[in-house]
């Protein structure tokens, strides 16, 4: 009886543990195409901290497990641009919001919790914790003796995604449509209209209309397979949940 009861008690102190999710008491960095990158600290208190894309201060939440679903409340005045709802708890299934998942590092690295100024104004584009803390983003960082959270202008030579997060609302559909004008031009051109394709907006904006079969190919063609293979599992989530454009897609694409 001892042991059984000695058993059950070193069961019942490993719980806690065994059932901490993979993020809490992390900082994530994600990226997908409709939000680009944002980089959130999850603490073990259901509390979060969220940098996005284009905004000057960091956006406090909260977070719980629902099944085998993430849910996230950032607030009744907050509004994601993705699914265009305002406030409230939104859910997503953890296997997705681990696809999504493009770094880990633990602990509040970026200093985030408190909901003060970002560090600097993020870019949507792809980067890395490693940059991030280094000050290495070119096309979203802050001049050296600017306060924090004051945006700077993207050089010339920068991606139109890269410039998407300090262009101004009114000039999102003109730059919609140099991404679909340049497709061609490079690999990474090739990536970036598969992106806008795939999701029809840039930074919350529906600008094009959405083409899963073009997007596809697109982003085949440009060699870059982890994202390919990240957009062919949202395709055929889409296509899972009814989406008919989504399923005519995958038959099409023969995925």
């Amino acid at each position: 009886m001892r042991v059984l009861l000695l058993i059950l008690s070193l069961l019942a102190a490993a719980t806690p543990a065994l059932a901490a999710p993979y993020f809490a008491n992390h900082t994530l960095m994600t990226y997908d195409p409709g939000h680009g990158t944002q980089v959130e600290y999850y603490d073990n208190a259901g509390h979060s901290w969220l940098w996005y894309p284009g905004n000057r201060n960091v956006l406090p939440g909260a977070w719980k497990l629902d099944g085998a679903s993430l849910c996230f409340n950032y607030g009744p005045q907050s509004y994601n641009p993705v699914t265009r709802q305002v406030g409230g708890w939104e859910c997503m299934p953890l296997t997705v919001h681990k696809q999504t998942v493009v770094e880990t590092a633990k602990g509040d690295v970026f200093h985030l919790k408190g909901a003060g100024p970002v560090p600097f104004v993020l870019s949507p584009a792809r980067t890395s914790i490693a940059r991030l803390l280094h000050g290495d983003t070119a096309p979203a960082k802050a001049a050296p003796n600017a306060p924090a959270g004051t945006p700077s202008t993207p050089p010339a030579s920068a991606s139109p995604y890269e410039r998407a997060a300090s262009t101004p609302a009114a000039k999102i559909p003109a730059l919609c449509d140099e991404i679909i004008a340049r497709q061609n031009s490079s690999k990474a051109a090739m990536a970036d209209a598969a992106h806008l394709l795939f999701n029809g907006q840039l930074m919350g904006q529906h600008c094009v209309k959405v083409d899963y079969v073009k997007a596809i190919t697109l982003m085949k063609a440009s060699g870059n397979f982890a994202e390919y293979n990240i957009l062919v599992h949202a395709l055929r989530e889409r296509a899972a949940s009814g989406n008919a454009l989504a399923v005519s897609a995958v038959a099409r694409l023969k995925l």
